[in-house]
């Protein structure tokens, strides 16, 4: 058993991987975003090592591949067979939120005294947050633990990374994962009851609000 990057091959089955986790409607634009950024390199690039790693190598990346960079992607192959997929990183409804219709592009990153407050905050968030996209194990490798391998290589790489707030949602009819996310350290939420963000943008009173049928859960730690 190994987790690895995902393959540009792979990730182009990634409908098919939420499929599986009982999301049904998938993004082909956003799917081929990832294959472009695997083929590029840029994807990954600034998660999975330490904080100042990870900021180093955002600061040398163009803005416009920051969600790419700051995202992960990773196979469980077992025997040689995909049994799991695990993405997790940059929530991107949550950076368009804080960037709105700011130009993050104009900038000066080799220049931090000339920051905006907003453009602080937002590397802040984009550095100590994160969400689970995905976790998706193929039936015929079920209840064998690996769902909980490729949780454990998130909260791994979170923890590396001094991300302070990782938080993900499913739905509310699957209540076995409930129970699931509970023991591997997660506070989950109600049904439907909003996720406060204000750790993550600096106000106390932002909310993510789910579907009706949706479950928030989320794990925070302190840097």
């Amino acid at each position: 058993m190994q987790i690895r990057d995902t393959s540009c091959d792979e990730l182009a089955n990634l409908g098919e991987w939420f499929a599986m986790a009982g999301i049904q409607k998938v993004d082909q634009e956003a799917t081929a975003q990832l294959i472009a950024a695997r083929e590029s390199g840029v994807l990954g690039t600034a998660i999975g090592r330490s904080s100042r790693e990870n900021l180093d190598r955002l600061m040398t990346t163009p803005f416009n591949d920051w969600y790419f960079a700051r995202g992960a992607v990773k196979t469980l192959e077992v025997d040689g067979e995909v049994a799991g997929i695990l993405w997790f990183g940059a929530h991107f409804r949550l950076w368009k939120q804080m960037i709105g219709d700011r130009d993050g592009g104009t900038v000066s990153l080799d220049v931090p005294e000339s920051w905006p407050d907003w453009f602080r905050q937002f590397i802040a968030t984009a550095m100590h947050t994160a969400k689970l996209h995905l976790v998706a194990v193929h039936p015929d490798y079920r209840g064998q633990g690996y769902g909980s391998r490729l949780v454990k290589r998130a909260l791994k790489i979170a923890d590396r990374g001094r991300i302070v707030m990782l938080y993900g949602q499913f739905s509310s009819q699957r209540t076995e994962l409930r129970k699931f996310y509970g023991e591997r350290g997660f506070d989950v939420l109600a049904s439907g009851e909003p996720l406060p963000m204000g750790m993550a943008t600096g106000s106390n009173s932002d909310r993510l609000r789910p579907k009706p049928d949706e479950t928030f859960f989320v794990r925070h730690r302190t840097l």
